[in-house]
């Protein structure tokens, strides 16, 4: 083995050295001929390195021939052409690559006889150019698993008159496009050569593939970079059970793309990227033998973007993207719309379109239900829904986060469209209200529904969620009832709709539902026809937080209000607590005892109308009881434990919450003679919980 080694060394360089390069001379001539080459080519080899460095014409390429290597240098466009059917073998030569073109070059098979070039096994290519096959079924393979790659800014044209899989069928995997080269089918058929999923070409992402026939486009079980269509392509083909992969960008240039299949076809369209239409053209992919959808995955991708004027229309298209997916022309659903991940974002020139018996389909959401979207996928932005049965319809919208769907029922089967869109922000107008029956209105959110059809008689529900505010208890949300802006001819305000809505649900999540057919639409909200109901101001954001017996209330204080703090044991039964100052959005409030406690705020305005806050709970519990004798007390205050304690702190706090004196627990009994006059508290803290005890100090 020493010696085969040895012997190898000492004479490589030799061997090497015995390689010739000859340049074809530029213009035209023969492959054959020895004087088209330098230096002349009389002893072909099969270790030869043949070189292009001008553009020429070359004829003539022999029946067979083995070669070291081809290169094609310095911007040179080079044209190879065959009397007969030709074979040339490249590969028998080091190092590698044993074929290559050089950035501005051309390698063209052309001429009516095919060329077949291959690479042979152990030998590799990098095209950095660009390869052109043309007028026959030309091939050009390559045996080893990504034996030939397509760097960035390379291309492929398989142009008019060529026939067939222009790198064969056989050897998979072995040729690559990279990130940025590209491929043009004008004519034959798909690279892929093997039958779906396999395939001799891998496509990466970043890569183009440029479909610029009418057909040869292969879809099922095939993985593309960015895909662009650029001619009339109508697909009626036997369906599939495969996905079609985009990595990138799925662009329809011009004409139309239309995917019809002719049988039951289960495979998705997977697109990673953007979905782009230029011009006028028209995309429109699945019918009711599709049951795969279109799969907006990715992040942030766009819809329809390109500024086009062409129709899009899909069967079923789901979305399971990160961030959102922002529609950029009116899209039309014919079957399902599938929300699992991310929001679709819409507006009125934008527009989603369900159509009459298109469904929604989603993860269960927190309001029970399954297919109607849900909290992490719906709708940002307006829907149309055309409805032609008396079947409840759901719409999947929401806004700045919050998913609040709306369901339609029609009275009649007649055909209508209806446009719903949902804000969360208070209406422009929240105070012209018809009282009774209406007390107020949500400051929060409001629905704005349309139709412009006859017989367009519906029932509507609007759904409710922790921003909502809707109430903690029964007798609160029994006071709901649906308010509809409209003049009934007392001006156009807030009216109730109908004579009792329907309540379902709880204080975090339900529906809301008009008893009667409503006729005409605009804006809708949920409204109380009491004081009891909560339904709060826009963006009052009260909250509460209890550490160690004190309270810390916070909201965003607005100069138009003034607000009254109530506290209460139970919710709806509450105790004035405090006015507070105009500009104060904190209070902090030191518990009388443990337990369970509500907090609610009462908004005044310049005109005396009046709403609440949501109501905030908070919870105390103690490990022990302790009592405080006497109580009131003038000078000793005694702290009897019904259990004995060595753990934990005992403090004496203000009625303002500050702590005074930190008492040791050995001592049990505390001195009050410094104190002034009035209200105190003995706060007992362990293992994270509170006790809070009131005394008067006389």
């Amino acid at each position: 083995m020493k010696y085969t080694m040895l012997f190898a060394a000492l004479w490589w360089p030799y061997w090497i050295a015995a390689q010739i390069t000859y340049n074809f001379i530029a213009g035209t001539g023969t492959w054959n001929d020895p004087s088209s080459w330098s230096p002349t080519r009389s002893n072909p080899k099969p270790d030869d390195i043949i070189q292009f460095s001008a553009d020429c014409a070359v004829s003539g390429i022999p029946v067979s021939e083995t070669i070291g290597a081809l290169k094609i240098k310095n911007g040179a466009q080079v044209k190879l052409s065959a009397p007969l059917p030709a074979n040339l073998l490249i590969g028998n030569s080091s190092p590698s690559p044993q074929f290559s073109i050089e950035p501005g070059s051309l390698l063209e098979l052309n001429g009516t006889i095919d060329i077949h070039i291959t690479l042979v096994k152990g030998t590799s290519g990098i095209v950095n150019g660009n390869m052109r096959v043309s007028g026959a079924p030309h091939r050009f393979e390559i045996i080893d698993s990504a034996g030939l790659k397509f760097e960035s800014g390379s291309s492929f044209t398989a142009a008019p008159g060529f026939t067939g899989n222009a790198f064969g069928t056989t050897n998979l995997n072995s040729i690559v496009f990279k990130t940025g080269s590209s491929y043009f089918s004008q004519d034959g058929g798909n690279p892929f050569g093997a039958a779906a999923p396999s395939s001799v070409v891998i496509f990466e992402s970043g890569s183009f593939f440029y479909q610029q026939q009418a057909i040869g486009l292969s879809l099922g079980g095939r993985i593309y970079g960015n895909l662009q269509t650029e001619a009339n392509i109508n697909l009626s083909l036997f369906g599939s059970i495969n996905d079609v992969v985009i990595q990138n960008d799925f662009v329809v240039s011009q004409g139309y793309f239309i995917f019809h299949p002719n049988t039951l076809h289960a495979g998705n369209f997977k697109v990673f990227g953007s979905v782009v239409q230029r011009g006028s053209s028209l995309l429109d992919i699945g019918n009711s033998n599709m049951i795969g959808a279109v799969q907006i995955l990715g992040s942030n991708p766009e819809i329809g973007a390109g500024n086009g004027t062409g129709s899009c229309s899909f069967q079923n298209l789901f979305l399971n993207c990160d961030g959102s997916a922002t529609l950029k022309r009116n899209v039309l659903v014919k079957g399902t719309i599938g929300l699992l991940k991310g929001n679709l974002i819409s507006d009125t020139t934008n527009l989603l379109t369900l159509a009459a018996g298109a469904s929604v389909a989603s993860p269960m959401n927190l309001y029970g239900h399954t297919n109607e979207g849900w909290e992490e996928s719906f709708v940002d932005g307006p829907v149309q829904l055309n409805i032609a049965s008396t079947n409840k319809k759901v719409i999947p919208v929401g806004d700045a986060g919050i998913f609040a769907p709306i369901t339609i029922e029609k009275a009649n089967s007649n055909p209508a469209s209806y446009v719903a869109q949902y804000f969360h922000e208070a209406f422009s107008d929240i105070f012209s209200i018809i009282s009774p029956p209406l007390d107020h209105v949500s400051h929060v959110e409001y629905w704005k529904l349309s139709c412009h059809d006859a017989a367009n008689d519906a029932k509507i529900n609007l759904s409710w969620r922790p921003d909502s505010f809707v109430g903690a208890t029964n007798m609160e949300r029994n006071d709901l009832t649906l308010a509809h802006y409209v003049d009934f001819g007392f001006g156009t305000a807030w009216n109730q709709e109908g004579n009792q809505s329907d309540v379902l649900g709880d204080e975090n999540y339900g529906y809301l539902g008009s008893d009667n057919y409503i006729t005409s639409f605009s804006e809708f909200t949920l409204a109380s026809k009491s004081k009891f109901n909560v339904l709060p101001v826009n963006d009052i954001a009260f909250s509460a937080r209890e550490t160690a017996g004190i309270v810390t209330l916070k909201w965003n204080p607005n100069t138009q209000w003034k607000y009254y703090l109530s506290r209460g044991r139970t919710p709806g039964n509450y105790n004035f607590l405090k006015l507070i100052p105009l500009q104060t959005g904190i209070y902090h409030d030191t518990l009388p005892e443990s337990g369970e406690f509500f907090y609610r705020l009462m908004l005044v305005d310049q005109h005396g109308g009046t709403v609440f806050s949501p109501t905030v709970r908070i919870s105390s519990k103690e490990d022990c009881v302790f009592s405080l004798y006497p109580n009131p007390c003038r000078e000793i205050l005694f702290i009897n434990f019904s259990t004995p304690s060595s753990i934990g702190t005992l403090d004496l706090v203000n009625s303002q919450g500050q702590t005074l004196q930190t008492l040791s627990l050995a001592g049990r009994a505390i001195n009050t003679i410094w104190l002034n006059k009035g209200k105190y508290y003995i706060r007992y803290r362990v293992k994270n919980k509170v006790v809070t005890k009131a005394f008067i100090r006389l």
